[in-house]
């Protein structure tokens, strides 16, 4: 008999218990205590990647945990597509509050589903 491939999901640890009215704060925390295994400083075009930012630019509607993938990484920063808001932005090195976590692919579309979107007014 064939053993079954087990997932590694992290996202549905968090999923499992949600009960609809969790802040994105508190979902975040418990995001960054989970993913720890694939946070990091700067990120790999190509890869998603879950993180606290505060933009640079003012007067500007920006997202608090964006979920992003990178699509290229240079000296002042990376550029890649905002999968909350659905448009590309530049995020600036040392804007972010907490590391980059990885998302593996298959717990994008779970992150995504997450009520993490934060969106503020710069």
């Amino acid at each position: 008999m064939a053993k079954k491939r087990k997932l590694n999901n992290r996202i549905l640890r968090i999923t499992k218990d949600m009960t609809g009215v969790e802040e994105a704060d508190v979902i975040m925390a418990e995001l960054e205590a989970i993913l720890q295994e694939t946070k990091t400083d700067m990120p790999i075009p190509g890869k998603v990647y879950v993180y606290s930012y505060i933009a640079e630019k003012k007067n500007f509607l920006t997202d608090l945990y964006p979920i992003v993938q990178v699509t290229g990484v240079y000296e002042w920063g990376w550029s890649g597509m905002n999968l909350h808001v659905q448009e590309p932005r530049n995020y600036s090195i040392g804007r972010n509050l907490t590391p980059l976590y990885m998302l593996k692919p298959q717990e994008v579309a779970p992150a995504l589903s997450l009520p993490l979107m934060n969106l503020y007014q710069n």
